[in-house]
């Protein structure tokens, strides 16, 4: 299936395929792997705000380098399904090129 600009970031996270999607606005995605369709099943989706560059994941966190918007640091959920936003950098944006954990 085709998506909605280029993938610009990519990592797992629970077993599942995480990916950062887009630029302006971006978004984080999480796919599972459908064996009987051979095909990837969407489960959830993050809006973040520019062009993610880089994913880091600790256990169920995600920290989100933004090329122009800094950084953010996620949490999912796998039993609802979700992502929770935990914390973000707020003062002037600083151009991100890698966040690591």
């Amino acid at each position: 299936r085709q998506t909605r600009g280029p993938i610009t970031a990519i990592n797992s996270i629970d077993g599942k395929l995480l990916a950062a999607l887009g630029t302006t606005p971006s978004s984080l995605r999480i796919f599972r792997y459908d064996v009987r369709n051979e095909s990837l099943v969407a489960l959830s989706f993050f809006d973040t705000p520019f062009a993610v560059v880089s994913l880091d994941v600790v256990k169920s966190y995600i920290l989100v380098g933004d090329l122009y918007r800094s950084v953010q640091l996620v949490e999912w959920r796998g039993d609802r399904r979700a992502f929770k936003q935990l914390a973000k950098h707020t003062k002037e944006p600083i151009k991100t090129l890698d966040a690591k954990l």
